[in-house]
């Protein structure tokens, strides 16, 4: 049988509203082979660092936010 092709973890993916993820990827802090744009893993939880105040979603990186506002 094939292995399916994943994609490395290598751009950065909106959250706020994300576009259907056609291929899977490799999160680069758990190594976890996934399709959720929304993906957050035990190792992202310390990282956190913005919010969205627009959506409330969460994530390390402000730049893949709508409006990003930092946790204080």
């Amino acid at each position: 049988m094939l292995a399916k092709r994943v994609v490395k973890y290598h751009w950065i993916m909106p959250i706020c509203d994300p576009e259907p993820v056609k291929e899977a990827f490799v999160c680069g802090d758990c190594g976890r082979a996934t399709k959720n744009a929304t993906h957050i893993c035990k190792p992202q939880l310390k990282k956190l660092n913005y919010t969205c105040s627009s959506c409330g979603r969460v994530t390390t990186l402000a730049e893949k936010l709508c409006k990003p506002e930092e946790i204080v």
